[in-house]
């Protein structure tokens, strides 16, 4: 899952020891960090910025 940023890049929240979840864990950590990028609540630690060229 990625979102744009204003300046054309991505903001790719980092979903942390992925392997060792099953699919309520994701989903759990999924909406987590959804409703934290939606509203402006992600942390550096939570982030990957992609640069696209």
């Amino acid at each position: 899952m990625a979102a744009a940023l204003p300046n054309g890049n991505l903001i790719v929240p980092v979903i942390k020891n992925a392997d060792q979840l099953n699919l309520v864990g994701l989903t759990k950590q999924v909406n987590h960090l959804a409703d934290a990028a939606r509203n402006s609540k992600l942390k550096p630690d939570d982030t990957q910025e992609l640069l696209l060229h």
